[in-house]
C-alpha cells in the first residue's frame, strides 16, 4: 500500500489528450519521496490492461476520459481484489458527487500545486495505515466501498444541505440524494467548517445557507431544510442563532 515507509510504491496516471495536464501530473507523482514507479496510459481501456499487468496502489484519473470516462474506469477499479487508491481531477466541481460516490480519497480541480498535491497523497497515506487487513471483509454491510470513504472530499462539502448521523456512520444530503460515510459527526462537522456546515444536535449538521426557517416547537427549537425540520439541541440554540444572523 502507498502508506508503507519501507518501500516505495507503485503510482498511476491516466488521462485523455491533455498532455501539459499529464506531464505535470506525472511530474508531481515522481516528486513525492512516496511514489516508486509512474505509469501512464492513454485511455480507460489502456490503464485497465497496465492494471491487470502491474501492482498499483494509485490510481490519478481524468474525470472526462474519451469513451468509458474516468468514474466508469474508477467503478471498474473497484472491483480489483485489490483495488487502487483513486484520486479524481477535473476542471469543474460537476464530477465531484460521482467521484465520491465511487470511493475517490480526493478531488482535485484544474492546475494543482505541488502543496495541495501533497495533500492528496498524506490522504491516500492516511486510508492506508487505516486499511483493514486483506484477509478482513473489505466491504461495510451499509455501503459499497466504506474504507475508501473514511476521507470526505471537499469539494463535495458544498453541496451538502444537511447530515444526520447513523451509527457510526454520517449520511449527507443534496439537493440529488444521499453519501453515507464512514467518519464520525464531529469529524466531520470539524472538516467541513469552511463551508459554514454547523453541528445543531447530536444526531444532525446543517449547511447555514439551506436554513429557510428557525422555529419553536413544543419545547425546543427545530430549522428547516428542504421543507424537512431537524432538531436543534438546547444548547446549540444561541449558537446557532448568532451564525444564523451573522454568517
Amino acid at each position: 500500500m502507498l502508506a508503507s515507509t519501507t518501500r516505495k510504491s507503485r503510482g498511476f496516471a491516466s488521462w485523455s489528450s491533455l498532455t501539459a495536464r499529464r506531464s505535470r501530473m506525472r511530474w508531481l507523482l515522481r516528486r513525492s519521496p512516496c511514489i516508486g514507479v509512474v505509469y501512464s496510459a492513454r485511455d480507460a481501456a489502456d490503464a485497465l490492461r497496465l492494471v491487470n499487468r502491474r501492482k498499483v496502489d494509485l490510481a490519478v484519473v481524468d474525470a472526462n476520459l474519451p469513451g468509458l470516462d474516468g468514474v466508469d474506469l474508477a467503478r471498474v477499479l473497484t472491483r480489483f481484489d485489490r483495488p487502487p487508491a483513486i484520486i479524481f481531477i477535473a476542471d469543474d466541481r460537476t464530477r465531484a458527487l460521482d467521484a465520491f460516490e465511487v470511493g475517490a480519497v480526493d478531488f482535485l480541480l484544474g492546475e494543482v500545486s505541488p502543496a495541495r498535491f501533497a495533500q492528496s497523497l498524506q490522504r491516500v497515506q492516511r486510508l492506508a495505515v487505516a486499511e483493514p487487513p486483506a484477509t478482513q471483509p473489505r466491504h461495510s454491510p451499509h455501503t459499497r466501498n466504506a474504507s475508501a470513504l473514511r476521507i470526505p472530499i471537499d469539494p463535495l462539502a458544498s453541496s451538502v444541505r444537511w447530515l444526520q448521523a447513523e451509527g457510526d456512520y454520517v449520511r449527507a444530503y443534496t439537493a440529488t440524494g444521499s453519501l453515507l460515510m464512514n467518519v464520525s459527526m464531529s469529524n466531520l462537522v470539524e472538516a467541513w467548517g469552511h463551508a459554514r456546515i454547523v453541528r445543531i444536535h447530536r444526531s444532525y449538521g446543517v449547511q447555514l445557507a439551506a436554513v429557510s426557517e428557525m422555529r419553536v416547537r413544543g419545547n425546543g427549537y427545530v430549522v428547516v431544510v428542504d421543507g424537512r425540520e431537524l432538531p436543534v439541541s438546547r444548547r446549540s440554540v444561541q449558537v446557532l442563532k448568532e451564525r444564523l444572523v451573522g454568517g
